[in-house]
Protein backbone atom coordinates (compact mmCIF):
# COMPACT_ATOMS: atom_id res chain seq x y z
CA UNK A 1 0.00 0.00 0.00
CA UNK A 2 1.32 3.56 -0.98
CA UNK A 3 1.29 5.66 1.87
CA UNK A 4 1.11 9.29 1.43
CA UNK A 5 2.13 12.13 4.84
CA UNK A 6 0.09 14.77 3.37
CA UNK A 7 -3.29 15.27 1.76
CA UNK A 8 -6.34 17.79 0.98
CA UNK A 9 -9.71 18.94 1.88
CA UNK A 10 -10.86 21.59 -0.61
CA UNK A 11 -14.22 22.26 0.12
CA UNK A 12 -16.60 24.34 -2.77
CA UNK A 13 -15.87 28.14 -1.81
CA UNK A 14 -15.68 27.21 1.77
CA UNK A 15 -13.74 26.09 4.62
CA UNK A 16 -16.44 24.50 6.42
CA UNK A 17 -15.10 21.23 7.13
CA UNK A 18 -11.67 22.50 7.85
CA UNK A 19 -11.39 22.47 11.69
CA UNK A 20 -12.53 18.51 12.20
CA UNK A 21 -10.24 17.74 8.37
CA UNK A 22 -6.88 19.37 10.25
CA UNK A 23 -7.41 17.42 13.71
CA UNK A 24 -8.15 14.15 12.67
CA UNK A 25 -5.38 14.52 9.77
CA UNK A 26 -2.90 15.24 12.98
CA UNK A 27 -4.40 12.65 15.06
CA UNK A 28 -3.65 10.00 11.98
CA UNK A 29 0.00 11.55 12.24
CA UNK A 30 -0.22 13.50 8.30
CA UNK A 31 0.28 16.81 7.53
CA UNK A 32 -3.17 18.48 6.72
CA UNK A 33 -3.32 20.83 3.21
CA UNK A 34 -6.24 23.28 3.86
CA UNK A 35 -7.70 24.52 0.58
CA UNK A 36 -10.79 25.46 -1.27
CA UNK A 37 -12.16 24.45 -4.58
CA UNK A 38 -12.97 28.00 -5.53
CA UNK A 39 -15.09 28.67 -8.78
CA UNK A 40 -15.86 31.90 -10.22
CA UNK A 41 -16.55 33.89 -13.17
CA UNK A 42 -16.87 30.64 -15.21
CA UNK A 43 -13.26 29.16 -13.87
CA UNK A 44 -12.48 26.63 -11.56
CA UNK A 45 -9.28 26.33 -9.44
CA UNK A 46 -7.60 24.66 -6.05
CA UNK A 47 -6.18 26.89 -3.69
CA UNK A 48 -4.42 25.75 -0.83
CA UNK A 49 -2.76 27.87 1.99
CA UNK A 50 0.80 28.06 2.58
CA UNK A 51 0.97 29.64 6.12
CA UNK A 52 -1.11 31.79 8.12
CA UNK A 53 -1.14 34.44 5.72
CA UNK A 54 -2.59 32.40 2.66
CA UNK A 55 -5.20 31.15 5.11
CA UNK A 56 -6.39 34.78 6.12
CA UNK A 57 -6.00 35.78 2.44
CA UNK A 58 -8.71 33.13 1.29
CA UNK A 59 -10.43 33.41 3.97
CA UNK A 60 -11.09 37.28 2.94
CA UNK A 61 -11.44 36.17 -0.77
CA UNK A 62 -14.27 33.42 -0.08
CA UNK A 63 -15.73 35.90 2.28
CA UNK A 64 -15.94 38.73 -0.39
CA UNK A 65 -16.89 36.29 -3.16
CA UNK A 66 -19.89 35.13 -1.00
CA UNK A 67 -21.01 38.53 -0.03
CA UNK A 68 -21.31 39.75 -3.82
CA UNK A 69 -18.51 42.26 -3.42
CA UNK A 70 -16.66 40.71 -6.26
CA UNK A 71 -16.58 42.45 -9.48
CA UNK A 72 -13.26 40.63 -10.67
CA UNK A 73 -12.28 37.26 -9.14
CA UNK A 74 -9.24 36.70 -10.75
CA UNK A 75 -7.57 40.21 -9.76
CA UNK A 76 -8.95 39.81 -6.57
CA UNK A 77 -7.37 36.47 -6.21
CA UNK A 78 -3.72 38.00 -7.47
CA UNK A 79 -4.35 40.64 -4.57
CA UNK A 80 -4.82 38.20 -2.40
CA UNK A 81 -2.20 36.12 -3.54
CA UNK A 82 0.42 35.78 -0.63
CA UNK A 83 0.95 32.44 0.95
CA UNK A 84 -1.72 30.34 -1.33
CA UNK A 85 -0.69 28.28 -4.14
CA UNK A 86 -3.11 27.29 -7.01
CA UNK A 87 -3.54 24.50 -9.02
CA UNK A 88 -5.45 25.34 -12.55
CA UNK A 89 -6.68 22.93 -14.69
CA UNK A 90 -7.83 25.42 -17.15
CA UNK A 91 -5.72 26.95 -19.70
CA UNK A 92 -7.11 30.07 -19.94
CA UNK A 93 -6.81 31.18 -16.19
CA UNK A 94 -3.39 29.48 -16.21
CA UNK A 95 -1.91 31.93 -18.61
CA UNK A 96 -4.07 34.87 -16.78
CA UNK A 97 -2.63 33.37 -13.33
CA UNK A 98 0.88 31.79 -14.07
CA UNK A 99 2.89 35.17 -13.55
CA UNK A 100 1.29 36.67 -10.38
CA UNK A 101 1.71 32.96 -8.99
CA UNK A 102 5.33 31.93 -10.02
CA UNK A 103 6.54 29.02 -8.38
CA UNK A 104 3.05 28.62 -6.33
CA UNK A 105 0.82 27.14 -9.70
CA UNK A 106 0.53 24.21 -11.31
CA UNK A 107 -0.86 22.93 -14.12
CA UNK A 108 -4.06 20.47 -12.55
CA UNK A 109 -4.85 17.32 -14.55
CA UNK A 110 -7.48 15.50 -13.30
CA UNK A 111 -8.37 12.57 -15.12
CA UNK A 112 -10.77 10.89 -12.93
CA UNK A 113 -13.42 10.81 -15.81
CA UNK A 114 -11.21 9.89 -18.42
CA UNK A 115 -8.65 7.22 -19.62
CA UNK A 116 -6.75 9.16 -21.91
CA UNK A 117 -5.35 12.21 -22.46
CA UNK A 118 -7.81 14.63 -24.72
CA UNK A 119 -7.87 17.64 -26.28
CA UNK A 120 -7.96 20.24 -23.07
CA UNK A 121 -5.51 17.96 -21.44
CA UNK A 122 -2.80 18.24 -24.46
CA UNK A 123 -3.46 22.24 -24.49
CA UNK A 124 -2.75 22.49 -20.64
CA UNK A 125 -0.25 20.33 -20.79
CA UNK A 126 2.06 22.48 -23.88
CA UNK A 127 1.12 25.44 -22.06
CA UNK A 128 2.44 24.70 -18.81
CA UNK A 129 5.64 23.56 -20.70
CA UNK A 130 5.90 26.94 -22.26
CA UNK A 131 5.45 28.64 -19.35
CA UNK A 132 7.40 26.29 -17.21
CA UNK A 133 4.77 25.57 -14.96
CA UNK A 134 4.65 21.68 -13.59
CA UNK A 135 1.99 19.54 -14.08
CA UNK A 136 0.12 17.75 -10.89
CA UNK A 137 -1.95 14.91 -11.27
CA UNK A 138 -5.15 15.05 -9.23
CA UNK A 139 -8.36 12.61 -8.91
CA UNK A 140 -11.36 13.98 -7.25
CA UNK A 141 -12.97 12.08 -4.02
CA UNK A 142 -15.98 12.54 -2.93
CA UNK A 143 -18.15 11.29 0.15
CA UNK A 144 -17.19 7.68 0.63
CA UNK A 145 -21.09 6.64 1.92
CA UNK A 146 -24.36 7.88 2.05
CA UNK A 147 -23.71 8.23 5.78
CA UNK A 148 -20.93 11.26 5.32
CA UNK A 149 -23.29 13.28 2.66
CA UNK A 150 -25.98 12.82 5.35
CA UNK A 151 -23.44 14.91 8.45
CA UNK A 152 -21.78 16.93 5.47
CA UNK A 153 -25.56 17.80 4.91
CA UNK A 154 -26.35 18.61 8.41
CA UNK A 155 -23.07 20.67 9.00
CA UNK A 156 -23.90 22.95 5.95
Amino acid sequence: MLFRSSFALTDSNNLLGVIPFVKNAKALGMKPLVGAHLSFDQHQCVALVENCKGYRNLCSFLSQLHLGKVHDACELLVQKSEGIHLVVGNPLLLSKLHGMFMGRIWAGLDRSRETRLNRRHRELLELAQNLDVKPLALHACYFASALDYKTYHLVS
